[in-house]
């Protein structure tokens, strides 16, 4: 196998990693009751991730509650390598994965911002069909 197929197999499965990743965050969401989650594919274009993943929590508390069930549901399948930033915030709670970025807003705030306005030529990823029946999905250790 040449430089460039290994090359090209381990982004393939950097990409795949990244994208269960970002289907079990929505699932977390989903299971938190989060509303209006999306997952949009950001691979083909320049930007800082792979993957976004969008939700929205109807109060300061849900929020934060989502927030934790991501963590605590990509924890049980070993990412733990997560850097949250406004946990503190009444708006906008990241968690931020190196190739997927999980926003939990408030729906002033997400409506403000607009992400997938802003990154409308993202490819939308339908990940319910990819996740389990109640939203699960299972990750490769």
């Amino acid at each position: 196998m040449t430089k460039a197929r290994k090359a090209e197999a381990v982004a393939r499965e950097m990409y795949e990693e990244s994208r269960e990743i970002a289907v079990a965050a929505a699932g977390a969401l989903s299971e938190g009751k989060g509303e209006d989650i999306a997952v949009l594919d950001l691979s083909a274009l320049p930007s800082c991730a792979d993957f976004f993943v969008i939700a929205t929590g109807n109060s300061v508390v849900h929020m934060r509650s989502l927030t934790e069930r991501v963590l605590e549901t990509l924890a049980k399948h070993g990412f733990r390598n997560a850097k949250v930033e406004g946990q503190e915030s009444t708006s906008w709670i990241l968690l931020d994965y190196p190739s997927v970025l999980v926003h939990v807003f408030s729906s002033e705030a997400r409506n403000f911002y607009g992400l997938e306005r802003l990154w409308g030529d993202a490819e939308i990823v339908n990940w319910h069909q990819e996740s389990g029946p109640n939203g699960q999905v299972d990750i490769p250790v």
